[in-house]
């Protein structure tokens, strides 16, 4: 479930070996202009990562499809996170 932190919804939180992260889960043409994978993100996600990081939290993005496959999805966050 999303929970809402400092003004914006959160996908997934996690705390791992002490270090808190934020699992943003949207589908690969939300997150690439015009469908190209290609790091360039769009505007709101920069500024919403940088506020998430000023609160400690280190964001990592996934594409929806694929986390959404995923059974259990803390164990797979703190196997990838470690």
């Amino acid at each position: 479930p999303q929970f809402f932190f400092e003004g914006y919804f959160l996908d997934y939180r996690a705390t791992v070996d002490g270090r808190r992260y934020a699992v943003e889960c949207d589908g690969a043409r939300y997150h690439f202009v015009n469908g190209d994978m290609t790091n360039r993100r769009l505007g709101r996600d920069v500024l919403k990562d940088r506020v998430l990081e000023k609160y400690g939290y280190k964001v990592v993005r996934v594409v929806y499809e694929k986390f959404e496959k995923i059974r259990d999805k803390e164990k797979w966050v703190n196997d990838m996170l470690r």
